[in-house]
């Protein structure tokens, strides 16, 4: 991972609806690699309109030094489709939310202290998502990087998940 990402990653990289990944700039090994672990814990598979949820998002893999991801949740079909669903907040300093100006499109992601493993080789943060008051079924996309430190392109570890959760209203 780049200094130059440590902060302020560029949004857009989730892989979800088109978007590149991570990938776009780590070039160096295949997405999904089986050296690194990417999960997310506490999207349901059923959500309660306008309830919140925390999710943690957790990266893991040998030899990692820094850490980063991407994630946008947004509705998954319909007359909605990849637009916004519901709200993403930061739970603390590890994490950050920008919205895309034309968009409108939240992205939850590292910060600069978010970039530092929470423990050996294991990235970890955690954001709330205010699901939306009404609609159709949202899709959880999430980019991370396990990288290896040295600066350059090479060498990191780009994983992807996608993860639905259908309205339980409907």
């Amino acid at each position: 991972m780049s200094d130059a990402n440590l902060n302020d990653p560029p949004l857009g990289y989730t892989g979800g609806f088109g978007e590149p990944t991570c990938q776009a700039c780590h070039i160096d090994a295949a997405v999904d690699e089986p050296a690194a672990v990417l999960t997310a814990e506490g999207l349901p598979d059923s959500y309660t309109p306008g309830a919140v949820y925390r999710l943690t998002l957790s990266i893991a893999a040998s030899g990692q030094v820094r850490n980063g991801f991407q994630a946008a949740v947004r509705f998954a079909d319909g007359p909605q489709e990849g637009l916004q669903a519901g709200m993403l907040s930061p739970v603390d300093p590890r994490t950050q939310v920008g919205a895309d100006a034309s968009t409108g499109i939240q992205y939850a992601s590292h910060s600069n202290i978010g970039a530092h493993p929470v423990s050996t080789e294991r990235g970890t943060w955690v954001v709330e998502w205010t699901a939306p008051s009404s609609g159709d079924p949202v899709v959880l996309h999430v980019a991370a990087n396990s990288a290896n430190g040295d600066n350059s392109p090479l060498g990191d570890l780009i994983h992807t998940l996608e993860r639905v959760s259908r309205n339980s209203a409907k």
